[in-house]
């Protein structure tokens, strides 16, 4: 089979729908008690959800998940019987056999099945009816989704593990740049400036910049801080250099100021947020604190969500400070901040040593030590104030070129009391090592960046929702339902938790909502449109928009209803906002079913038929049925896919029919006697079988006659045939092994008193061979 059909062999037999999709979960607290069994059970039972899998951590510290496939190795091609029935009793499917190595099959387990993968290939080894059997274990070969070269190092974007992290403890930057990367949005980083000209900022600069302490444009560059900062929120992705910023498209508006204790520099930084209020910047990033309260600074953070984005409110995001303690002003000061925190590559919150000596002056000592990144000399800022944390220790970023930045000029990992790494970049216009809620600061500043870009209609205060709501939370920390904190629960070590960029930006994006089928006509709509957005309507042949174009809502028409159904379609719909550009697209069914082909072995040398009907649309199937001496055991209810027992040499026909909401279409399966033979070798009368049958082993006599060996003896004259072994009889049914004896005889008598009326297997073993034949016991 080609991928398409490959694709279409699984969702028809694992009943998926077209949208296919693999999710990585992380269920916090103590995974070792019976709890874990529990929720593992209550998210298999989630509507969709077909299987659920582990992921392990190898000796090299690396995530290896399990997927829902695993490989079987024949002992021999005629051992392809015994791999339809073996699989068909312990429900999974065959996905495909190996062209190349024909003893090779890619099984896959579904929902139904027992046991994960791994399992089931253990089970499949250990029956000693096949060679091999091994699972499908994921191994993450490809470190980047970017092709920065420093982008391996960004843990906080994607933790594969680096620094003796926790793999899969990011943002989870990569999936959110399939829907997102700040295109249309300004992020004003008030803070030391930012290099305009640097190679990997350069393109994202905006045109207007503001320097606080002179009162003029452009911006200066103040300090080392600044450069950092920006880079975190946009630095330009997939161009082949340095790093890559959270949201690579935005418009960087550099605002800058010192930083430092100097008369006026309160006021300067409040004109700062001013100026950029009023010169159109939607989110503002803050990576700086004050141990002062200032009501002029105070107000011009109100002017920004009240004045900001022509009335729909500013996101203003500040770090909460370094001194493992309360978070600082100004981040405490107006609950409409958003106030992060940083956390570890653990995902822990970063703290301080325990030891007063180690923890840096200022800072309290931490109780719990310091956490796992190594650094004793600071902590993130908790309490009640806290919103959310990000990554914010070994952050790479840019840095002032040449020799001017932390790069060469300050050790910040190893100066912090750190030792995972002990040299910086070679190339000077970057560094490895930023650190503290200064750099988790800029991370939410870019999340914000990313929801923005798709819905520029939203409030600030529905931005800062969206980012609480749909944080991840991580560290084991327990999270609870906490007064004054409605968007879910919450820690004062963590606030709402580790900031989801995908899952914030999937909330609120665009998407078609309709039918899964069109019979004549049927109304499709756009969820989460944004307000002022224009969309332009479309379908593929036999669909057409009749009505709704350049609304939300479009009437779509099955322009050939009665002579042309059975089509896979697609509606499209095609959102512009500003500069961003969003398509869409949803897979329907124009009309009833539509047959493709019937899928099972030719030649087919077995009494058990494995058939798949491939309809496109069909919602279930029945099977019927018409001419031929067979049972059909249908597989999963009123599915595509049925077992089909032929007890004679006859014409079989069987009729297939599809249905969905517009109705159904039949198609016949047609069997010659010479597409199938029978096993000569084993035979089984009286079938139907009543008290007993008789099972015969004649054919498997004179085949294993030839095997017979000479022995010696301690006569030297005495030559004796060896017995060729006991014959192994079982009888199974669908849900397992029913009955088993042995005997030496060419024939048998097995006793079935007692078994009830239906279908079932009789299965001979001899000599490491399997031998099957259905029977019927009423």
């Amino acid at each position: 089979m080609n991928k398409e059909q490959t694709s279409h062999l699984l969702k028809q037999k694992q009943n998926m729908s077209a949208d296919f999709y693999w999710a990585e979960l992380e269920l916090s607290g103590n995974n070792l008690d019976g709890s874990y069994i529990e929720r593992i059970n209550r998210i298999k039972q989630i509507d969709g959800v077909q299987v659920v899998s582990p992921y392990f951590t190898g000796k090299s510290e690396k995530r290896i998940g399990l997927s829902n496939f695993f490989y079987v190795k024949l002992k021999a091609l005629y051992d392809t019987t015994l791999l339809k029935r073996y699989s068909y009793e312990n429900k999974v499917i065959i996905v495909k056999q190996d062209k190349f190595m024909p003893l090779w099959f890619v099984l896959s387990c579904t929902k139904h099945s027992e046991v994960n993968a791994m399992k089931m290939a253990n089970r499949f080894y250990e029956s000693q009816l096949f060679q091999y059997a091994e699972p499908d274990l994921i191994v993450n070969d490809l470190l980047n989704c970017t092709n920065d070269i420093y982008f391996s190092n960004q843990w906080g974007l994607r933790n594969t593990g680096q620094y003796g992290g926790t793999t899969g403890i990011d943002i989870k930057a990569c999936d959110a740049w399939n829907l997102s990367t700040g295109i249309g949005v300004t992020v004003a980083v008030i803070d030391q400036g930012i290099e305009l000209n640097h190679p990997d900022l350069q393109a994202n600069i905006h045109p207007l910049s503001f320097d606080t302490e002179t009162g003029t444009s452009p911006s200066i560059v103040q300090g080392n801080h600044g450069v950092a900062c920006a880079g975190i929120v946009g630095a330009v992705g997939n161009n082949s250099l340095g790093i890559r910023g959270v949201a690579s498209n935005v418009r960087l508006m550099s605002v800058s100021n010192s930083l430092l204790g100097t008369p006026l520099s309160r006021m300067a930084r409040g004109e700062g947020i001013n100026w950029a209020v009023e010169n159109g910047a939607d989110v503002l990033s803050n990576s700086w604190g004050s141990s002062v309260q200032y009501q002029i600074i105070d107000d011009a953070i109100a002017n920004a969500f009240i004045n900001g984005r022509n009335g729909l409110g500013s996101i203003v995001v500040f770090a909460s400070g370094n001194d493992n303690d309360a978070v600082n002003y100004p981040a405490n000061s107006n609950p409409n901040i958003l106030a992060v925190g940083a956390m570890s590559p653990c995902g822990q919150r970063k703290r301080s040593s325990s030891n007063v000596w180690e923890a840096g002056l200022g800072v309290s000592p931490d109780p719990q030590g310091v956490s796992c990144d190594g650094e004793k000399r600071w902590g993130s800022n908790y309490g009640s104030q806290l919103d959310v944390v990000a990554p914010g220790v070994l952050v790479p970023t840019t840095d002032r070129q040449g020799n001017l930045g932390y790069n060469p000029n300050e050790p910040i990992h190893t100066g912090s009391g750190g030792n995972k790494i002990t040299s910086d970049y070679a190339n000077r216009d970057y560094t490895v090592w930023f650190n503290g809620t200064s750099a988790a600061c800029p991370h939410v500043a870019g999340v914000a960046a990313l929801i923005l870009s798709v819905r520029p209609d939203l409030t600030g205060q529905q931005v800062r929702d969206v980012i609480e709501q749909t944080a991840q939370k991580v560290g084991g920390y327990s999270y609870t339902t906490t007064q004054g904190r409605p968007n879910g629960t919450w820690n004062q070590e963590m606030g709402y938790g580790l900031v989801n960029a995908y899952a914030a930006v999937y909330s609120v994006y665009p998407q078609i909502s309709g039918p899964s089928v069109v019979c004549a006509q049927n109304a499709f709509s756009i969820q989460n449109l944004p307000s002022g957005a224009t969309i332009q309507w479309s379908a593929d042949y036999p669909l057409e928009v009749f009505s709704g174009q350049g609304t939300g809502t479009a009437m779509i028409i099955n322009e050939d209803s009665t002579s042309y159904n059975g089509i896979p379609s697609t509606v499209y719909a095609t959102i512009t906002i500003g500069s961003q550009v969003i398509n869409l697209e949803k897979i329907v069914q124009a009309g009833t079913p539509e047959f493709d082909y019937f899928d099972h072995d030719d030649p087919y040398v077995m009494d058990v038929l494995d058939v798949t009907a491939f309809f496109s649309g069909a919602d279930y199937y029945t099977w019927t049925k018409k001419t031929g001496d067979v049972s059909i055991d249908v597989v999963q209810g009123n599915s595509s896919r049925a077992l089909i027992s032929i007890f004679s040499s006859k014409l079989i026909r069987i009729t297939v029919t599809a249905f969905n909401s517009c109705g159904s279409r039949e198609e016949d399966l047609i069997l010659s006697p010479e597409s199938y033979r029978s096993s000569s070798l084993l035979s089984v009368y009286p079938n139907p079988a009543g008290s007993y049958v008789v099972i015969a082993f004649d054919g498997i006599e004179e085949q294993n006659s030839t095997m017979s060996v000479k022995k010696t003896t301690g006569n030297k004259n005495s030559n004796t045939d060896t017995e060729t072994g006991l014959y192994t009889i079982q009888l199974w049914n669908s849900f397992g092994l029913v009955k088993t004896v042995q005997t030496d005889q060419g024939r048998y008598h097995l006793d079935l008193s007692g078994i009830p009326s239906g279908f079932y297997y009789v299965h001979v073993i001899k000599d490491e061979k399997v031998y099957r034949k259905p029977l019927k016991i009423n």
